[in-house]
C-alpha cells in the first residue's frame, strides 16, 4: 500500500479561515503534485465526507466510503486509483499522488472505508474544520459486508 501524503495547494491556502473538507476526490493519473493544482488530472469520482472532525487545533480527521459509484453516479468501480484529492466546496485544498506507484484498486461490489488524519500544521489553528454528510447507506453496506468467520 502507498503512503498518502497530500501537497497543500496554491488555492488551498488562499481559503478563507474556517474553511470546510466536505470531499474527498479520486482519480486514476500518477504523477508528483506541485502544489499549483486546481483539480485532480484524472478524477473518476467524488465522495463526501461522512465521518470525521477536528481532533486538535492543528489535525483534522476526515472520512468517507468508497463504493462502486458516487452519489452522481460516476463508476468507481474497476479503477486503479492513483491520486487523492480533499476538496472544500470545488477547491482543492490538498492532494497526493505518486508518479510510479498507485494507491488502491476498487473492486466491484467491495466497499471502502476511508479515514484520514490530516496534519494541518503548516496553517494557522483551526483553519479548515470538516463537514460531515451522514452516510447511512453507507454504513449499512459496509455492515452487511461484515462477516463473522468461526
Amino acid at each position: 500500500m502507498h503512503t498518502i501524503n497530500p501537497k497543500i495547494t496554491t488555492a488551498g491556502l488562499a481559503l478563507p479561515l474556517g474553511s470546510a473538507i466536505t470531499h474527498i476526490a479520486v482519480g486514476t493519473a500518477l504523477y508528483t503534485p506541485s502544489g499549483n493544482e486546481t483539480a485532480l488530472r484524472a478524477e473518476v469520482a467524488r465522495f463526501p465526507i461522512t465521518s470525521g472532525g477536528n481532533q486538535a487545533q492543528r489535525r483534522v480527521v476526515i472520512g468517507t466510503t468508497f463504493t462502486d459509484a458516487d452519489p452522481a453516479g460516476k463508476v468507481l468501480l474497476g479503477k486503479t486509483i492513483g491520486e487523492i484529492g480533499f476538496l472544500c466546496g470545488n477547491t482543492l485544498f490538498c492532494l497526493s499522488s505518486d508518479p510510479v506507484s498507485s494507491l488502491f484498486y476498487k473492486s466491484a461490489g467491495l466497499d471502502i472505508a476511508f479515514s484520514y488524519a490530516l496534519d494541518t500544521s503548516a496553517l494557522p489553528p483551526n483553519a479548515v474544520v470538516v463537514n460531515i454528510n451522514s452516510d447511512v447507506a453507507g454504513m449499512a453496506a459496509l455492515i452487511g459486508q461484515h462477516r463473522l468467520d468461526p
